[in-house]
């Protein structure tokens, strides 16, 4: 069975399962991106990124290059 764990990261809850970053929205990745990181620097690795709700316009996916992204629905 997977971990999971709920991390707060500026008011911003995230839920990761095992090696997956869950949210609901990807803006500008930045937030995002933060959490990835700080999972990271506690000895965790994000292997894919789910989201809901993905703004392209913003661009948030360069700044979660490092690994796949999924999004539900694209505007």
């Amino acid at each position: 069975m997977a971990d999971i764990l709920l991390a707060e990261l500026s008011g911003q809850t995230f839920l990761v399962r095992g090696e997956d970053l869950i949210d609901d929205l990807l803006a500008t990745g930045g937030t995002a991106g933060a959490a990835a990181s700080l999972v990271e620097k506690l000895g965790g690795k994000i292997v894919e990124a789910g989201f809901l709700i993905e703004l392209q316009f913003l661009h948030g996916r360069s700044k979660l290059g490092k690994f796949p992204i999924r999004s539900l629905v694209t505007y």
